[in-house]
């Protein structure tokens, strides 16, 4: 006598109890594992969307650092062109009306007992070392003393020495000198000598 049995997935099966165990135990072990890997698939299908979403993190960072390293060269650059373009457009050196007397000379030893005087008046400069006086034209718009004339000067007889004074002053003076003041204080910087004064 033949068994014959139908599963709970719809097949007709024809055979001995031995049969019917045997694909029962299959359909079991087709559930558990069906209900097994469900899980696993979920957990990996969120793992997915968290790398995917760890992975536009980071692109919109990695987006957002290279937009602020860029902003910042930006503004790097935005202050170096306006450092250089008002590098040659400072304020020029207040000396209109003021005098000033040497307080120290480097580069130059002047004769014993002698002192350099400088005073600036609106479009002039004069310039005393000692013995005669030298005065002329001249500007100091871009912090430069120059001469825009030749320097006149007085004709007092001294020694040898001051009158040597007297020479190198001028020519000093019509070498073009940058002038820095610094409150009351003027240096005047040259090739071959700094002079420093203060405001009498």
């Amino acid at each position: 006598m033949g068994w014959s049995s139908t599963t709970s997935i719809g097949l007709q099966i024809n055979g001995g109890p031995g049969t019917w165990i045997l694909v029962s135990v299959v359909v079991w072990l087709a559930t558990m594992l069906a209900t097994l890997m469900l899980p696993a698939l979920i957990i990996d299908r969120k793992i997915r969307k968290v790398r995917a979403a760890e992975r536009m993190t980071n692109h919109r960072q990695q987006r957002r650092n290279t937009m602020g390293r860029q902003l910042i060269l930006a503004a790097v650059a935005v202050l170096a062109l306006g450092a250089c373009s008002s590098g040659g457009g400072d304020t020029p050196p207040d000396l209109a009306g003021r005098a000033f007397i040497s307080s120290g000379v480097e580069g130059h030893t002047l004769v014993p007992d002698s002192s350099i005087r400088m005073a600036f008046e609106a479009d002039t400069v004069s310039v005393q070392a000692g013995c005669n006086t030298l005065f002329g034209g001249a500007t100091w718009d871009d912090g430069k003393l120059t001469i825009t004339d030749q320097l006149a000067s007085t004709m007092m007889a001294c020694s040898d020495e001051l009158m040597a004074q007297d020479t190198w002053l001028s020519e000093y003076l019509t070498s073009g000198p940058e002038l820095a003041l610094d409150g009351e204080t003027l240096v005047v910087t040259g090739d071959d000598a700094t002079i420093t004064l203060v405001e009498e």
